[in-house]
């Protein structure tokens, strides 16, 4: 009787871009931009010369990764991770596993949910204590919830509002489905034009857009904002702004401030006022630019953010 050999797990769209992020955190970390030079660099010995001494056989490896092909084995993540520390921690982000929508259960959502950072569990769990051992107890979810992942805005706090929509499909509780819905695509507008996650924004985006934004935005004010959004515009029009507001030396070069600065920006500047500096080149000058009585606001705010912040 043969025995059944287990082989390696299905690959899935998740695997693929959470291999690319990674590729792309591990390159800028060695600041090389190809994958021969990162495959030389980890495995050089492995570097053969050809019959003609001109050609070099290899096993282009990283080529595999660079496009999501080959999903690199816990060896190899661990082998990168030695030379290029806290690349692990963006392959094995819970958000990968959260979105493939597998048959699971709350207690694995719940499991993958508690690996967030603290600040942002904090948000979803409190700690209860059962003798010796420690449990996670979800809070409830409300406005106030998704308020505060909101103004965290990152990677965390994007993967906890997918987790509480898959929560409401195990739990079968639809109130606050298309608010954190809303919530998820507020975030990611604002975190996912910023390196790395430029790199994986537009594929990410497909992916998650019919399972987790469609399907439970019901405002049609929501659906026609959604329809319209254009991810590759939208990056390009972030980095702009945040290249403008450098060379203006409003902003410094830290993701977390720029990400801040775009989530305040609008309150303080306005629409007529944001159109007049990007659109008609109003002001010249860094001097008048300054000047702006919104735009001195805007620097006090963003002054106090990086005394509290940035260390």
């Amino acid at each position: 009787m043969s025995v059944k050999r287990q082989g390696r797990p299905r690959k899935t769209v998740p695997d693929i871009i959470k291999t690319m992020l990674w590729y792309r955190i591990v390159a800028d970390h060695l600041q090389v931009n190809s994958a021969y030079a990162l495959e030389k660099h980890f495995f050089p010995e492995i570097f053969k010369k050809g019959e003609n001494r001109l050609a070099i056989n290899r096993p282009c490896r990283w080529d595999k990764y660079r496009r999501g092909i080959y999903v690199p084995n816990k060896y190899y993540v661990d082998l990168v991770e030695e030379e290029c520390p806290g690349t692990r921690l963006w392959i094995e982000h819970p958000l990968w596993e959260i979105i493939k929508q597998k048959d699971s259960n709350l207690v694995e959502l719940y499991n993958q949910l508690s690996k967030l950072r603290p600040e942002v569990t904090e948000i979803l769990f409190r700690e209860a204590h059962f003798g010796k051992k420690k449990a996670h107890i979800r809070k409830n979810t409300n406005e106030e919830t998704l308020k505060k992942l909101t103004a965290i805005c990152d990677l965390d706090s994007f993967t906890a509002c997918i987790g509480l929509i898959q929560e409401s499909d195990y739990t079968d509780n639809s109130l606050f489905r298309p608010f954190c819905s809303r919530a998820a695509f507020t975030i990611f507008k604002n975190t996912m034009a910023f390196l790395p996650f430029h790199h994986i924004a537009c594929p990410l985006y497909r992916y998650i857009k019919p399972y987790f934004i469609n399907e439970y935005i019901d405002d049609a004010k929501w659906i026609q904002r959604v329809e319209n959004f254009n991810i590759t515009k939208h990056i390009e029009l972030q980095n702009y702004i945040i290249l403008y507001f450098e060379d203006m030396g409003v902003l410094g070069y830290s993701s977390e401030e720029q990400i801040f600065f775009l989530n305040i920006m609008l309150d303080y500047l306005g629409i007529e006022l944001i159109n007049k500096i990007l659109v008609e080149k109003y002001f010249c000058t860094i001097k008048e630019f300054h000047h702006i009585p919104e735009v001195i606001k805007l620097i006090r705010r963003l002054k106090n953010w990086r005394k509290t912040n940035l260390h």
